[in-house]
């Protein structure tokens, strides 16, 4: 039976690939802050997978879980788009 993919899932990769100490501190002084704001990241990574098998607009932000499971290679893929627009993101918006 599927189990639904928790957003942690990605993030956790995501976070595994940037090195960044605000980001950090975000998460250790607010995890549901950190969530909110990972999630506009992880709303660009979606959009920019188009070629995903599987819809992930089936999801349910307020419980930060896909209402599908993801494999490793969709996890990683959606990980690494964050990654992508992390990098390149204004350096002010930090919060």
């Amino acid at each position: 039976m599927p189990v639904n993919t928790q957003y942690t899932d990605i993030y956790d990769l995501f976070t595994m690939m940037i090195d960044d100490y605000e980001l950090i501190e975000l998460y250790q002084s607010s995890e549901e802050d950190f969530s909110t704001y990972l999630r506009g990241f992880s709303s660009l990574a979606i959009s920019d997978f188009p070629q995903c098998k599987k819809d992930l607009s089936k999801r349910d932000d307020s419980a930060n879980e896909f209402l599908i499971e993801l494999d490793d290679i969709e996890k990683s893929i959606l990980a690494k788009l964050m990654a992508k627009y992390w990098s390149i993101r204004p350096l002010f918006i930090v919060i």
